[in-house]
């Protein structure tokens, strides 16, 4: 069975690549005696895949990583294990078994929502439509955020602080701005919609199917 579960990304832990995520919560799954399945070969590790990658020190309230477990065990009794084993800066907010046939989380990943918060007034609402013309598919400002959603599927994958700089954000001030992903996005129907209610179905196409078989291996299926 597969279990998807959603973290936090934060404190000391939003310094770790995607790569060292992965291997966070491979490590956390051992002390926790999760029942995972290993890949296969000489090095033999647990079978987890995590979403997009995630800019160095920018912190996440959105990080999704697929369990592939050995035996049954309910989203519950998964939380109630892991949770307590997590490194500080992650926290599991949220665990769901995923039906036969599901895409991976970066076969399925679409769009990735930022809160970036430092702007302010007159400047923020420019930056927010500079965005909007630009590199972001929308941008608004929503109290002391500017909310921007960005691309960041296998194809064409957008990094927040150089779409600031593209609207014209200083490097330095683009670098000490305060950016969390607070959101990821999979298209459905036509409209975005979460991982939790989005990735259903089986791989359509030959990217989706080299996209599960890369997150096969207990890694990321995405590179940083």
């Amino acid at each position: 069975m597969r279990i998807r579960a959603r973290f936090t990304k934060d404190g000391p832990a939003r310094f770790a690549s995607t790569l060292d995520f992965a291997r966070m919560l491979a490590r956390a799954a051992t002390r926790a005696a999760i029942p995972m399945e290993y890949s296969q070969g000489h090095t033999r590790r647990p079978r987890i895949s995590t979403g997009p990658a995630l800019p160095v020190g920018i912190r996440s309230s959105a990080e999704y990583a697929d369990f592939r477990l050995s035996r049954d065990l309910g989203p519950e009794e998964f939380r109630a294990l892991l949770g307590p084993a997590l490194p500080p800066g992650v926290e599991l907010l949220g665990a769901w078994e995923l039906p036969e046939g599901s895409k991976s989380l970066c076969a399925a990943a679409d769009a990735a929502e930022y809160r970036c918060r430092g702007l302010q007034g007159e400047r923020a609402l420019s930056v927010a439509s500079a965005l909007s013309a630009g590199p972001a598919r929308e941008c608004r400002v929503l109290g002391d955020s500017l909310v921007m959603i960005l691309d960041c599927s296998p194809a064409h994958t957008v990094n927040p602080v150089s779409a600031l700089q593209e609207a014209g954000v200083p490097r330095e001030e683009s670098l000490s701005l305060d950016i969390e992903r607070s959101a990821l996005y999979t298209m459905r129907e036509g409209r975005i919609v979460p991982p939790e209610d989005g990735n259903r179905g089986g791989a359509s196409s030959n990217e989706e199917r080299d996209a599960d078989k890369r997150g096969r291996d207990g890694g990321p299926c995405c590179d940083p």
